[in-house]
């Protein structure tokens, strides 16, 4: 289509935290615009229902509207919401889980608990996936990929980050670069906090080429960035690990060890508090055995048994049960793991778990939840207890459970990732 240039007023903010506006009857979202602004924007993709802007000016600002402490926020898409002030942010965070279930019907709908707002709005992120890209000019890229594209916006570091790896990016631009490997390079994984932590570069070759052998110099390279890092380095090449530099490669968080490539909560401080909840949610250990479902490497289930509850963990991933199976054998706790694909499978004898934790990626758990419905009264799961990282899906399961005389009791909302517009939350149903 055609651009055009045109004066919005902005009257709400949407789910994924852009401005809408309405000009002749037709919905028009607004990047980095905010509600009660008026707003120059160009229109930049045209669709049936909806159409899409590009903010341009702001005339009118928002009191709300705050100064972006990253320089390259507006090209970097790591952070869509630097632009709305941390309190706002979270007001609307908890607007978008209260309107979700709302719209799903779910009633009523409890007063949603705002996050703690003590908690920090930057240097947080204790985990970072940084793309990399080989220039023509020979020169090697590291960063995030852009809000509205696939280029890679290069950073030298990254307010979002935790304080070991805020920095981080640019050593590594200066460091991968002269690596032989380099052209190669498509990612780097990085996980810090404290004084410890490990690095893990992940090597991809371009396209399924085969990749060179790792040489005597790039050796030397990784071992003194390693150093430099103070944290161990760990290169993945075709499935073949090697490590450079000192410390354990594993993680430790709340008891639980993760293996490099394991899922891991970016907000620590955050993950305490939602994992305290849970313990909260689910009670005191009364014998009966408790299902932890999309379980991971343990975040839920290692508490729950450290609190004295048997557990079963159940997840779809069998590696990333591996190392939690380990721990409760060597500690002698009642924790117990599966490996199974809860998107198409189910717990055996689920009526026999009087309380369910389930915590889903952004799909939800549909299969899951249609299955604690199905069960008979009386012979069902007194409570479920449900992590979410995405209103919709969450909503939509739990006017599943409503209809099955499922009643949501409390939700919550954890500010998991400040600066953007995803939500974590917490609901907690009652049979």
């Amino acid at each position: 289509m055609p651009m055009s240039k045109e004066t919005y007023t902005v009257a709400r903010l949407g789910d994924d935290g852009r401005g809408i506006a309405q000009v002749d009857g037709k919905v028009v979202f607004v990047r980095g615009a905010l509600p009660g602004e008026t707003v120059e924007a160009q229109r930049v993709v045209a669709h049936r229902r909806f159409d899409e802007a590009e903010l341009l000016t702001v005339r009118e600002a928002a009191p709300k509207r705050a100064t972006p402490p990253c320089p390259r926020y507006g090209e970097c898409g790591g952070c869509d919401l630097q632009h709305l002030e941390l309190g706002a942010q979270r007001a609307h965070k908890v607007a978008v889980l209260t309107e979700a279930l709302r719209r799903a019907k779910v009633d009523p709908v409890p007063t949603v608990i705002t996050p703690d707002t003590t908690l920090p709005g930057l240097a947080y992120r204790r985990r970072a996936r940084f793309s990399v890209h080989w220039g023509r000019g020979g020169r090697l890229t590291l960063g995030f990929r852009e809000g509205k594209g696939h280029r890679i916006v290069g950073l030298r570091q990254c307010p979002i980050l935790v304080p070991a790896l805020a920095e981080v990016p640019g050593q590594l631009q200066d460091a991968l670069e002269a690596l032989t490997l380099g052209p190669w390079l498509t990612h780097v994984d990085a996980v810090a906090e404290g004084e410890g932590g490990w690095c893990r570069l992940a090597f991809r070759g371009r396209r399924g080429e085969p990749l060179p052998p790792l040489e005597a110099a790039d050796r030397g390279r990784l071992t003194g960035l390693a150093k430099t890092l103070s944290l161990p380095v760990l290169s993945d090449l075709d499935g073949t690990l090697e490590t450079f530099g000192e410390g354990a490669l594993e993680f430790l968080d709340g008891g639980i060890v993760y293996a490099p490539g394991a899922f891991l909560q970016a907000n620590g401080a955050v993950n305490a508090a939602l994992r305290a909840a849970v313990l909260s949610a689910v009670g005191a250990p009364t014998g009966a055995p408790v299902l932890d479902a999309f379980a991971g490497a343990g975040n839920f289930a290692w508490a729950l048994a450290e609190a004295g509850h048997e557990v079963l963990a159940v997840e779809g991933d069998g590696r990333a049960l591996l190392g939690l199976k380990q721990q409760a054998e060597a500690t002698g706790l009642n924790l117990k793991v599966q490996s199974l694909d809860l998107f198409s499978e189910l717990p055996l004898k689920l009526g026999h778990f009087q309380t369910v934790v389930l915590d889903p990626p952004r799909a939800g758990a549909d299969h899951l939840c249609k299955g604690l419905a199905a069960l008979r009264r009386g012979r069902r799961p007194k409570r479920i207890v449900y992590v979410s990282c995405a209103p919709a899906t969450l909503a939509r399961d739990a006017a599943t459970l409503q209809s099955a005389g499922y009643g949501l009791r409390r939700a919550a909302v954890f500010d998991m990732f400040p600066q953007t517009h995803h939500v974590e939350s917490l609901a907690v149903f009652n049979a």
